[in-house]
């Protein structure tokens, strides 16, 4: 194996940096001696307390696909239409069914909320940070390692936003963990059992979202197998050529068992539906084949990398120091191949994105669980003193950036005429810390975890001022905490975008919603129903009287409206029938 060739060994006399560590004081001591058996339940109760507040809530960054999909789930649970979701009476072609029937599940076990079909996001997303751990494991990083490495994913952007969407892109990252590090152990140990339950795991990632899964499977085992196959002997120089049958072999094997999941799916549409062929016919060709025809417009490339970097704070800056040096850097032994090969993979999946034309930022997503990891196997056993000043100089980045958002939302709150003193305060606070390590007061601390501990302090810290203070003060609900339209039975919703009427329907769960756009109310506006004029300025019929408004705020919009008079403030406005009909069951 490729281990015994690049001293993979820990006790390995000819690479210094695989020596154990010496330990300098008690409290470097304290924690080599944590084991997996504290790191893993920490790792799980951080990530549970970090990702499970707001999971229900409407006050996040949300992404418009969403509200489609929790529609899919409702309406295909309420119909009993398990093989075919269905979206507004018709077959849902556009993606497989795994996240509607996941969906469908939760909504079964919990009760049908928002909140149901959101919790299998957040156990993925706990599943993608014990992944990861596991592969850092596996190539003997120290727990501590693991652990930092893992809970720095929990804590970017990508987790706190997606681990609270109902999106495809939850099950990408977590698939994409898990059969790598199962590559890794298979890598490690030689055994195949855990390449084909890899396998297994990509043909179920096809249920997902197609066979673009497949894709990054087969680049990331691709560039494991070429640290085997152009390794050089000291003595005999290249021999590869006694280890391409073999990872083509490999290979083969998972792609086999990669498939048996989709084969199967593929064979029940065809045999148990006379609706199969046309779903597959469409999904394929007119959904998958279509991201590439000339009809669509073909997107900016800059959308991806930026993507990696927005997804990815307030690590951004740290993992792309690591991933440069990981591929500016020559392996010295297993270890550092295989996260070589991790990182290469993540940046040649990055390119394959750039191909069709049809990009969006979050689709960079998936890749970063690979970048933390590839990075993380690269350094998993090289003395932990040289990560002392790049962790130093990112604790400055995050106080940094959290101070620049505190003041930014000091200055939002008292052009708004909100409460700022808290903020202000908080700013202060902030610009005192990041003044004392600028001048280097922390910067002798001998040992570099602390400076890891108060990175995930820091990071976690932020991330909660971020979703629990800055959105909320910014973004204001399209539902009111109460009220009138809780009550609301039978609604028309008029508005520009139909997909309102979806935030709507969903929220107001058991509620008849039926949409018109503007100028076309009288398709809905019968007498018995309520209006929802969302922000069109509709002017009510005299058998009508408006119960509720609400303010929200414009989509789109500029400095100079939000510093105005109104800044930037729009009305939605409930209206309810005057007759003896009543829409409401609680006036």
């Amino acid at each position: 194996m490729l281990e015994n060739r690049l001293n993979f060994s820990e006790n390995s006399q000819e690479l210094p940096e695989t020596q154990p560590i010496p330990r300098r004081n008690e409290l470097s001591s304290f924690w080599s001696k944590i084991g997996d058996k504290t790191f893993l339940p920490l790792l799980l109760l951080i990530g549970i307390t970090v990702l499970l507040p707001g999971l229900g809530s409407s006050q996040i960054l949300t992404q418009g696909d969403e509200e489609m999909h929790i529609a899919t789930i409702r309406e295909s649970l309420s119909e009993s239409s398990y093989l075919f979701p269905k979206f507004e009476g018709v077959m849902n072609l556009y993606k497989p069914p795994a996240l509607f029937w996941s969906g469908m599940l939760s909504d079964s076990l919990l009760g049908t909320s928002i909140f149901a079909e959101r919790f299998p996001s957040l156990l993925l997303f706990l599943g993608t940070s014990l992944f990861l751990y596991f592969g850092l494991r596996t190539v003997r990083a120290k727990p501590f390692v693991a652990f930092f490495i893992s809970g720095s994913f929990l804590f970017t952007l990508g987790a706190f936003k997606f681990s609270r969407l109902v999106m495809m892109e939850s099950f990408l990252v977590f698939f994409l963990a898990a059969t790598s590090s199962l590559f890794l152990k298979y890598r490690v140990s030689g055994k195949r059992i855990w390449l084909l339950a890899a396998g297994l795991l990509s043909g179920s990632a096809f249920l997902v979202k197609g066979p673009v899964f497949q894709v990054y499977s087969g680049i990331v085992l691709a560039s494991l197998s070429c640290t085997s196959v152009f390794v050089m002997d000291q003595v005999r120089g290249w021999t590869g050529w006694k280890r391409i049958g073999k990872e083509i072999v490999n290979n083969g094997l998972f792609h086999v068992f990669s498939l048996v999941i989709p084969f199967v799916w593929v064979l029940s549409l065809l045999l148990f539906s006379e609706a199969g062929r046309a779903f597959l016919n469409f999904f394929f060709v007119t959904e998958n084949l279509g991201k590439y025809s000339s009809a669509t417009v073909n997107q900016e490339e800059w959308i991806l990398p930026i993507g990696w970097l927005l997804y990815s704070l307030p690590f951004s800056f740290l993992l792309i120091f690591a991933n440069g040096l990981v591929l500016a850097s020559k392996p010295k032994n297993a270890a550092q191949a295989y996260g070589k090969a991790l990182v290469w993979a993540s940046v040649a999946i990055l390119l394959v994105h750039l191909t069709p034309n049809r990009k969006d930022y979050y689709y960079a997503l998936p890749i970063l669980p690979l970048a933390f990891l590839g990075a993380g196997v690269f350094f998993s056993r090289t003395k932990s003193s040289d990560w002392k000043k790049p962790l130093y100089y990112n604790l400055i980045f995050l106080l940094g950036f959290w101070t620049v958002l505190a003041l930014v939302k000091t200055v939002t709150q008292k052009l708004t005429e909100a409460p700022f003193l808290p903020d202000f305060l908080l700013s202060l606070f902030l610009i005192g810390i990041l003044a004392a390590l600028v001048l280097g007061v922390f910067r002798k601390a001998e040992v570099p975890s602390v400076f890891a501990l108060g990175n995930l302090i820091v990071a976690g810290s932020l991330m909660a001022y971020v979703q629990f203070s800055l959105i909320p003060s910014l973004s204001l609900p399209d539902l009111p905490e109460t009220g009138s339209v809780w009550n609301a039975r039978q609604v028309c919703v008029i508005s520009e975008n139909p997909w309102t009427a979806l935030t709507y329907r969903n929220a107001l769960a058991g509620a008849e919603i039926a949409h018109s756009i503007p100028g076309s109310e009288r398709n809905c506006v019968d007498g018995r129903r309520a209006v929802l004029d969302y922000v069109t300025n509709w002017e009510p019929k005299v058998d009508y009287r408006l119960v509720q408004s609400w303010p929200i705020r414009k989509r789109d919009l500029s400095w100079k409206e939000f510093v105005g008079p109104g800044h930037g403030l729009e009305y939605v406005r409930l209206y309810e029938p005057t007759g003896e009909s009543k829409n409401s069951e609680v006036k």
